[in-house]
């Protein structure tokens, strides 16, 4: 393909940037189709374009094309915007009577104003809250996940204080304001990958049901569990530290 596997895996995984025409040539090579090569180009221009209303405009393509796109955080970036409320923030940008102020960003998320001010220098910083032309502030309306499933202590660490938000929740919303549900059940281990499919595909069927309605009044937290509950006696897996 007069491309190195190094230099591939670097391009597919986000970390070497393409131009758009560099793009398409790549992915005529990898045997993509016409549709295919579109939404690769698109997906290059969204992160690497050199403007930002270049990575604007792919965005909005990838969008109307209906799935949600998610792009992975660099292990260095996650960490700076790691704590919950950087993300909460990015949704309060979607309701219409968002403000910049930290004060008021503090009083939604029962946070504190120097938290509320410091997050929000960073999400501009990362121009993940992004100005528009009309002075109004937004989120650049781009999905974050971590893409290649790898353990990660800072990612374990986002999700823990998602568990300590449930579980405040469960003290302090009504039941008609929440809702919490859990199974066990039994699974044959060859199924494992074919539910996970199953959840995320219902992670991204949520997401796109959820845009349709513009009227945005509250912020919610959506979360989904699936562990084992029992021990593998051969098991000498390890998390990352």
């Amino acid at each position: 393909m007069g491309i190195s596997p190094a230099r591939l895996s670097s391009i597919m995984s986000g970390r070497y940037g393409l131009s758009r025409g560099s793009a398409s040539q790549l992915g005529a090579r990898l045997g993509m189709d016409a549709k295919e090569v579109q939404k690769f180009t698109d997906m290059v221009e969204s992160e690497h374009g050199r403007s930002r209303e270049a990575r604007h405009v792919a965005d909005k393509k990838l969008r109307e094309e209906g799935a949600p796109i998610y792009y992975e955080l660099e292990d260095a970036a996650f960490k700076v915007i790691s704590d919950w409320y950087h993300f909460a923030i990015l949704e309060l940008a979607k309701l219409k009577s968002f403000k910049i102020n930290p004060e008021w960003i503090a009083r939604k998320l029962a946070i504190t104003p120097e938290e509320a001010k410091n997050a929000v220098a960073r999400l501009v910083q990362m121009e993940m809250l992004v100005k528009k032309p009309d002075s109004s502030w937004a989120h650049n309306d781009r999905y974050f996940a971590n893409i290649k499933q790898l353990p990660n202590k800072t990612v374990r660490e986002y999700h823990r204080q998602i568990l300590k938000k449930t579980m405040e929740a469960m003290e302090t919303h009504p039941v008609g304001k929440r809702e919490h549900f859990s199974m066990s059940v039994a699974i044959s281990d060859e199924d494992l990958p074919r539910i996970q499919d199953k959840i995320r595909a219902f992670r991204d069927e949520l997401a796109l049901d959820l845009a349709k309605n513009s009227k945005k009044e509250s912020v919610y937290q959506i979360s989904l569990h699936f562990f084992p509950l029992t021990t593998e006696d051969n098991s000498h897996e390890k998390m990352d530290s």
